[in-house]
């Protein structure tokens, strides 16, 4: 029996007429012709959402009412005008059905791994984040689930801490530090420009406002001599203490491209 371009059988003259048999094979092959095309449109569960990589692929999640898009690399999702990213993997947190990021009890580093690919070239990350000690927090560029932490970071910086001016400068660090260390809670965004561009300057800004002592700071840094290395991640860690979780609110993480 000869078969159309897709699969499906068809019956012709060289075939014994049996209308039943006929049917029955066209109505198999077209199933199975079916099976075989990818399906580009899917719906569940935010847990039951595969890896991203087949671009093109869009994804409703039923329990949060969000579309998301398969870029080929993540899953993204325009919020607002911003795309928020969902990390291909989080190391000392837990990645939420929202996209969202919060970290685990007794850990000391947040790490997403996965979300700078070729798709933006600048990003915006988010977050509120408490700690049980007044700490610093630092920022690492990150590859393939390591951090990079050679003493290859430069920064500038200026911190407020209950009418007193501070300058946070360094030369040759081993990170970014995005908050001062007095504080145990910090709001703010950190803007990451270059992280996936080869030879071009890996840099980050940003703003950390803080309660408890109330506190600010406003913060430059970048990797030094036009950093040849790609980036897929980072990681926000914490000078003393660990992340405070006890109020399951205090603590929240997103990451969006930009441009």
């Amino acid at each position: 029996m000869p078969t159309t371009p897709k699969g499906i059988w068809t019956p012709d003259d060289s075939d014994d007429w049996d209308l039943t048999v006929d049917w029955a094979a066209n109505a198999l092959s077209t199933d199975a012709a079916i099976d075989a095309v990818p399906q580009n449109a899917l719906r569940g569960l935010t847990s039951a959402m595969p890896p991203a990589g087949q671009e093109g692929r869009t994804f409703y999640a039923t329990d949060t009412n969000r579309d998301w898009r398969d870029d080929g690399t993540n899953w993204i999702s325009n919020d607002g005008g911003m795309y928020l990213i969902r990390p291909t993997s989080v190391t000392g947190g837990t990645l939420l059905a929202n996209g969202h990021v919060t970290p685990n009890a007794a850990t000391t580093a947040l790490s997403l791994n996965g979300v700078f690919s070729s798709r933006f070239r600048a990003y915006e990350i988010v977050f509120q984040l408490y700690t049980t000690a007044a700490a610093g927090r630092y920022f690492r560029f990150r590859n393939a689930g390591a951090d990079n932490s050679t003493s290859n970071y430069f920064q500038r910086g200026i911190w407020q801490n209950v009418g007193t001016i501070s300058t946070n400068d360094g030369n040759s660090l081993s990170y970014i530090s995005v908050l001062a260390p007095d504080s145990t809670r910090g709001y703010g965004k950190i803007r990451v420009f270059n992280p996936q561009v080869p030879g071009a300057i890996k840099f980050a800004q940003g703003e950390v406002d803080a309660i408890t002592p109330n506190s600010y700071h406003r913060f430059m840094g970048y990797l030094s001599n036009f950093d040849a290395n790609t980036y897929d991640g980072f990681t926000i860690s914490i000078q003393a203490g660990t992340y405070d979780v006890a109020n399951p609110t205090a603590n929240d993480l997103a990451i969006y491209g930009l441009i």
